[in-house]
């Protein structure tokens, strides 16, 4: 695929708060750059390099997994009741995620899509 155009798709889904195709295509042009590949036309390697980064962070820290799930609450805004399951979570765009059973309220804290959405949208700009 063309590096420009996954990266037109990379932004568009952003922009839709698609983040698992997001996160796809970043995937896809990451590879073709660690592969010697070209960046896209008319973009500033460096922007381009810190959206990849912010898309392939990991969702969560190793010991979210192992953590029974009851309930995520987002850092920033308390978001989360809606969400059912640690996979939910992470196909739903959450990320930072955390978990511990000693947690009183919650078994798991993450960034939800909102706030990570204001977060990629400071990005963009």
């Amino acid at each position: 695929m063309d590096p420009t155009t996954c990266y037109e798709l990379i932004l568009e889904y952003i922009e839709s708060h698609d983040y698992s195709e997001a996160r796809i295509y970043a995937a896809i042009l990451h590879n073709w750059l660690a592969h010697r590949g070209f960046y896209p036309e008319g973009c500033v390697p460096e922007r381009v390099d810190e959206v990849l980064e912010h898309l392939l962070k990991p969702a969560c820290l190793p010991g979210a997994m192992r953590t029974r799930f009851r309930s995520i609450t987002c850092y920033d805004c308390d978001n989360g009741s809606q969400i059912g399951s640690l996979k939910e979570a992470i196909d739903d765009g959450w990320t930072a995620i955390i978990g511990d059973d000693d947690l009183k309220v919650t078994s798991h804290l993450g960034t939800c899509p909102l706030c990570r959405m204001r977060d990629s949208q400071e990005l963009l700009t």
